[in-house]
């Protein structure tokens, strides 16, 4: 990845780029295979920085590793064995830390189709003409026409167009019209604007999603945090669904 598409990765990322400059990165997006997946791992990047101190941790095991055989060469026998003990313990933490950013072998699809089911929305029945849009959009969103949800989103007012609730339902007519870059786009949005119940909630999804298009590093990192959290509504689904993942690697 270049210096220019890092920068272009950023911004879009970041949501700073211009309509017509977003219009012509999508675009190349679904045309042009390398640099979509280019801008895949740009994204992975965002979430793996433990990786980074991963490296790390291994380039010390080693070094570690470098200067206690020399000393063991010429050390006792006990020695000796307390050596491979402490290699052995170090080697398992390394294992364990790395299963994260190993590709799995499960079938994203079925995985996927187990467990994905789109959030309700409720609707706001209040008499007041304001509401009209929005309730129309929810009513949409509700019959599954997810491309009246998106076309016709623009037509909220400011602040609805913001709240997360709307945002959130916003997301997931992107993903179920196939368009998961701008769904995950948003629900990385939401998860960091709500509560701990909204973020996991948010967490949940964007794992379902990363599981879909078989991205499981990313897809293990978001289940493993919402798994963190016991009390949430989808707990025992997200230990299964990871667990299934770790176990077909």
């Amino acid at each position: 990845m270049d210096q220019e598409n890092d920068i272009q990765f950023r911004k879009y990322f970041e949501g700073s780029l211009s309509t017509d400059e977003k219009k012509e990165f999508e675009a190349q997006l679904a045309s042009d295979d390398a640099f979509r997946m280019d801008y895949e791992d740009y994204q992975l990047g965002q979430l793996a920085g433990e990786r980074l101190h991963y490296l790390e941790v291994k380039n010390r095991v080693r070094k570690v590793r470098s200067r206690t055989q020399l000393k063991v060469e010429k050390q006792s026998s006990l020695k000796k064995l307390k050596y491979w003990i402490t290699l052995a313990a170090s080697t398992a933490a390394i294992v364990a830390f790395f299963t994260i950013s190993t590709i799995r072998n499960a079938d994203p699809n079925v995985l996927y189709a187990k467990y994905y089911e789109p959030p309700t929305v409720s609707i706001n029945r209040a008499a007041d003409e304001e509401q009209f849009d929005k309730n129309q959009l929810i009513s949409a969103y509700q019959n599954n026409d997810f491309k009246t949800v998106i076309n016709n989103f623009e037509r909220l007012d400011s602040v609805d167009q913001s709240s997360l609730r709307m945002r959130r339902m916003l997301a997931h007519a992107f993903h179920n019209t196939n368009n998961n870059i701008e769904a995950i786009k948003i629900l990385q949005e939401t998860s960091a604007r709500g509560s701990t119940d909204e973020k996991v909630l948010d967490q949940w999804y964007l794992g379902l999603i990363h599981v879909q298009e078989g991205q499981m590093d990313s897809a293990v990192y978001y289940l493993e945090e919402v798994v963190r959290v016991d009390s949430f509504l989808y707990h025992k689904n997200a230990e299964r669904l990871l667990n299934a993942i770790i176990k077909d690697n």
